[in-house]
């Protein structure tokens, strides 16, 4: 999931565009890959896979949070959060949360904080409170986050800033996880322009006085009340992350696991190598991707995307890229993936968007979508649909980039060895 360039506030949940996958494929039998690693303070195990998790998908990584009233001992653990780069904050199911156990409402002129954070095909409301948030031994102190319900949102949520006609987001079951852990490159999941008074027309907070939907109207939110990164509230290890995945190879195993550590060179367990390729990032978080002689500029890295996403399909499907595309869904519904006859090697250059700028070659591979079956699979891939703002011209390297390296993701206002403000490596 990735906030794109319209307005730069707008996210995309590509999750949730047919993903689920466990019913599709040739039944075969898959092993898993197991990394066995002592965690340090600094660093949190993943987990790729659905295993007993009955509303879980293929190429979520997944982890396990604790959530704390602010201030005390009263916590509480959740596990499937889906930890992703293509945003930033942590977003809870509400009714994930035990009963009884509360968290203060965050609120601003005019009554208590909801936020309206849209997706590509979908959106979420609910209100922002407050928590201590533990990742390992790391602590975010009054955090702010946002608490996803089923209530009924304003009309200015639902058909303006989110896509028109578009579902909300309510459940396990439509989101695949028990909460969204955004750690991204950015440190506030809207940032200037939510904090602009007059209030903007995106603007993606609320004031509402009741939870009714029609006491709800748009307000303005500084910054640092607005639901945040939770790495830049670290007392130390605050400057990105790292992920570090096993290799998969082509077709898939039922799980891997791995780890996310956190800080850039700020302990000797999350020291960068030398010759690494470094990515400065533009403003939006993007980079330029150049595939088949085209030029994409509207490229990133998302842990929240479960598969390679580049190129158009049409209703026909057509493709612009030439690879076999299939539909996976209905005609009224449809669920677009590619589906090569055979394993399709290809390759692309990632270059850097500013200065000093960086290219390197990446190779990877396209399978058929129809056989794969599995938890963690590296060649999963599939077509950006026409809705896609920049659709010919983004490609979004999902979780499948991630197998087999060590991804560095440099937060916003930081520096590192890697370099300062918005970055890549790998």
């Amino acid at each position: 999931m990735k906030r794109i360039s319209l307005l730069s506030i707008v996210s995309g949940l590509t999750l949730l565009a047919g993903i689920l996958l466990s019913g599709c494929g040739s039944g075969k039998s898959l092993n898993s890959t197991t990394t066995t690693t002592t965690n340090a303070a600094n660093s949190l195990s993943l987990t790729v896979g659905q295993g007993t998790f009955a509303n879980g998908y293929s190429n979520a990584p997944y982890a396990t949070i604790t959530i704390c009233q602010p201030g005390s001992s009263n916590c509480t653990s959740l596990d499937h959060i889906l930890i992703d780069t293509g945003s930033s904050g942590l977003r809870i199911l509400s009714t994930e949360l035990p009963s009884g156990f509360t968290l203060p409402n965050a609120t601003v002129t005019g009554g208590s904080l909801y936020e309206c954070l849209p997706f590509l095909d979908s959106y979420t409301w609910g209100n922002v409170v407050n928590a201590d948030l533990e990742l390992a031994g790391e602590k975010a102190s009054s955090l702010a986050v946002q608490m996803i319900t089923s209530l009924t949102a304003p009309t200015t949520c639902s058909s303006t800033i989110a896509t028109a006609g578009s579902p909300a987001v309510t459940s396990e079951a439509t989101l695949g996880a028990r909460g969204i852990l955004g750690i991204g490159n950015f440190q506030a999941d809207c940032g200037g322009y939510c904090a602009a008074s007059p209030v903007q027309s995106m603007d993606l907070y609320f004031a509402c006085s009741s939870s009714a939907a029609s006491s709800c109207s748009q307000a303005a939110v500084s910054v640092a009340k607005q639901v945040s990164n939770p790495v830049g509230l670290f007392a130390s290890d605050n400057n990105g992350v790292i992920f570090d995945l096993p290799s998969v190879a082509a077709g898939g195993v039922s799980s891997v696991t791995g780890t996310l550590y956190f800080g850039i060179g700020t302990q000797s367990n999350n020291t960068p190598p030398s010759g690494l390729t470094v990515l400065n990032l533009d403003g939006l978080g993007d980079f330029v991707t150049t595939f088949q002689s085209n030029s994409m500029p509207f490229s990133f890295l998302d842990t929240g995307s479960n598969g390679f996403f580049f190129g158009t399909i049409d209703s026909s499907l057509k493709t612009s890229t030439g690879i076999t595309g299939c539909n996976l869904g209905t005609s009224a519904n449809p669920q677009y993936w590619y589906c090569p006859t055979s394993e399709a090697s290809e390759s692309a250059t990632l270059t850097g968007a500013v200065a000093p700028v960086n290219s390197t070659g990446v190779s990877f591979q396209v399978g058929n979508a129809q056989n794969l079956l599995g938890g963690a699979l590296s060649d999963l891939a599939g077509p950006n649909v026409t809705t896609v703002p920049h659709a010919a011209t983004s490609f979004d390297w999902g979780l499948p980039f991630f197998f087999g390296r060590r991804v560095y993701v440099g937060l916003e206002g930081s520096s590192s060895s890697l370099g300062s403000g918005l970055y890549d490596a790998f």
